[in-house]
């Protein structure tokens, strides 16, 4: 596992928010067969009340196919922001989705934790001032996410202990970075 960076280390207080990007969007779609701890972690945070956005680079028509045969998911994200938004004026690598994602949140982004599965996914997230986990596709250098928080496998590997939200940020061996 990677080490916090030290924009983790400083951060003050805990996470408010979740922002999923275009990796929640593209495997919605493969939910039905089983995407490893995608629909448990939703849950899971929907069920703290941690408010959640959708932060995606496909199109709002796009979503809204995705949306119908995955309702109930979808309708756990307070936001959601798509690349055709009009106030996303540039795409990934630059913050516009995750600003905008944070700011219909209400929450400063700097207090949002994105999970992302593309590098320029996580430099956008980086850019926007979000902790960032990323899960790369297998077939993924990992090299190209070494920007990133944390770098996991699969949702599976998600470690909660890793993250304090609405509550101090700890490191797992509880080192306080207050």
């Amino acid at each position: 596992m990677k080490a916090l960076s030290p924009s983790v280390k400083s951060l003050a207080g805990g996470l408010d928010a979740i922002a999923f990007s275009d990796w929640y969007s593209c495997q919605i779609r493969t939910l039905d067969s089983g995407f490893p701890g995608a629909d448990d972690l939703v849950q899971r945070l929907h069920a703290l009340g941690i408010p959640m956005a959708l932060a995606t680079s496909s199109s709002a028509a796009m979503v809204q196919s995705k949306r119908q045969n995955h309702s109930e998911m979808f309708d756990r994200f307070r936001v959601i922001v798509t690349g055709d938004d009009a106030d996303v004026k540039h795409g990934k690598p630059a913050p516009d989705i995750f600003l905008v994602a944070a700011k219909r949140l209400g929450i400063d982004a700097r207090r949002c934790l994105a999970f992302e599965d593309s590098p320029y996914g996580v430099q956008s997230a980086k850019a926007a001032g979000m902790q960032v986990v990323a899960i790369p596709d297998s077939s993924m250098d990992k090299q190209r996410f070494q920007e990133a928080d944390r770098i996991i496998d699969s949702l599976v590997d998600f470690a909660w202990s890793d993250w304090k939200f609405a509550g101090p940020l700890m490191k797992p061996d509880s080192t306080n970075y207050n």
